[in-house]
């Protein structure tokens, strides 16, 4: 017997939590990681960006210089920051923040590890909007070609020296974008790496297609991910689960409280019902399945 409620709009108390047996059944198991990508609007012409752009390491052959972490491991998941737009003296302190001891400590217990190219790379960007995206998608592809060449990154996070709020995650190609004044750095990189280590996304349903369910945070009781199963089972017991909306007249559900989940509606303001990890142990149970099935493990 597990409390399910209904779904909190922000600013709602929750109602008395009722009984209501749930019946799991597991189903063929196929990873589902949504993706943000977005796509401009045709009619809108988007506007270039304008960061400073001193000499950078052009995205061809060229040598990289990386700083490497400490706890390098190939069985590591590897995050590389890449800098855009900064002066060369900038760039150690600058990673050096964006690389927090918050954003490390929320990755703690998992195998992951940063590093960060100490010298700025020269990149084309334009942004509509809070969008961020290469003026050329080829450079993208470059600079995964290049990186890996040389380093063995399974995800490319850019901080682009500009003062405009801006940040795009492109799942598809491991690329997360973001401004170097972005308020919500931590919580941006927290959140779309969670996307690339197999989380999917809570907010609310209406935000969503309805092929984007199910995933490891929306669900049917009658259709959930084997993946997810499979944390549950590992897991031990059954989380709290909060009813989430309907898709498409079919109940979905959650697990734990949205507005303490890092990849639900996030109002972070009190310590988390489920301890000190930023993310909860179901989803770090996921993450670290994810990483060793990346990893060949």
């Amino acid at each position: 017997m597990t409390p399910v409620i209904n779904g909190l709009e922000l600013g709602q108390e929750a109602p008395p939590a009722t009984s209501t047996e749930v019946v799991v059944t597991p189903t063929e198991e196929h990873v589902v990681i949504p993706t943000s990508e977005s796509v401009l609007a045709a009619t809108i012409e988007p506007t270039p960006v304008t960061a400073p752009t001193p000499t950078g390491v052009p995205v061809n052959n060229s040598p990289l210089n990386i700083e490497r972490p400490a706890d390098f491991s190939p069985l590591n998941f590897h995050v590389l920051f890449v800098g855009v737009g900064f002066d060369p003296d900038e760039i150690p302190g600058e990673m050096d923040r964006l690389m927090s001891s918050r954003i490390r400590q929320n990755f703690q217990g998992l195998a992951v590890d940063f590093a960060y190219v100490k010298e700025p790379v020269h990149l084309n960007f334009q942004h509509l909007g809070t969008i961020i995206l290469f003026t050329n998608d080829q450079e993208r592809i470059d600079l995964l070609s290049l990186v890996r060449s040389q380093y063995p990154a399974d995800s490319v996070v850019i901080a682009v020296k500009m003062n405009e709020m801006v940040g795009t995650s492109l799942n598809s190609g491991e690329v997360i974008i973001f401004s170097s004044n972005n308020l919500a750095v931590e919580y941006l990189t927290t959140h779309e790496l969670g996307h690339q280590l197999g989380l999917g996304d809570a907010y609310e349903v209406g935000y969503f297609r309805p092929s984007e369910f199910p995933n490891s945070e929306m669900f049917y009781l009658d259709d959930m991910p084997d993946y997810l199963v499979k944390a549950l089972n590992k897991l031990g017991t059954m989380p709290p689960m909060y009813e989430a909306g309907t898709c498409n007249g079919r109940k979905l559900y959650t697990f734990y409280d949205n507005y303490f989940n890092l990849m639900g509606l996030y109002v972070f303001d009190g310590p988390r019902p489920w301890g000190d990890t930023a993310f909860t142990p179901l989803q770090l149970i996921i993450m670290k399945n994810r990483i060793a099935e990346l990893k060949g493990e």
